[in-house]
């Protein structure tokens, strides 16, 4: 729901972003580094899925490739985001998800190995698991999203998402 100050990170290799949000201000690093920051209310229902690759079913595609994702219940610090950037998350850790350990293919679910369990489910169009700049990846193409359901209570108001990702090609006047 918050752009890239100046436009989106360069297309083609790999990016760890990352998006924390207090209950006032949500933040986005991309590498370690805060890109920008702003005032939000971010309203969380209980129950409601979590959408990857879209912002809900049908709108707001992804277009790239997945090779990570985890969620904490707390908003980090900068320190702690710089740190799981460059190294393996320590904190706990509510949703991880690993391509590492996908088969290659259409991806019609995908086990939650983070606390609150679960499963994330494909659509009608499912994403497919491929090889990308030498990572195994989840490849999304515009009208292909994933919809997340926990097997325990919901979010808090607090949370850090982190994301390894990469756009796949760069756009015309792109850096």
């Amino acid at each position: 729901d918050m752009g890239f100050r100046n436009g989106p990170p360069k297309a083609g290799p790999w990016h760890h972003l990352a998006v924390v949000f207090d209950g006032v201000i949500e933040r986005v690093y991309v590498d370690g580094q805060l890109n920008h920051a702003e005032a939000k209310m971010l309203l969380m229902h209980e129950g409601r899925p979590i959408h990857v690759g879209a912002s809900e079913p049908g709108t707001e595609f992804l277009d790239g490739y997945l090779a990570s994702l985890r969620l904490y219940d707390t908003a980090l610090q900068e320190t702690e985001v710089k740190r799981l950037a460059a190294d393996e998350p320590s904190a706990e850790v509510l949703v991880h998800l690993d391509s590492a350990k996908l088969d290659y293919g259409p991806l019609t679910s995908w086990e939650n190995h983070g606390s609150l369990g679960g499963t994330f489910v494909g659509g009608d169009q499912a994403p497919v698991v491929e090889d990308v700049n030498g990572r195994i990846a989840v490849s999304f193409a515009p009208g292909q999203s994933m919809v997340f359901t926990p097997q325990t209570e919901a979010l808090s108001a607090d949370f850090t998402l982190l994301l390894t990702l990469a756009n796949p090609t760069s756009e015309p006047g792109e850096g």
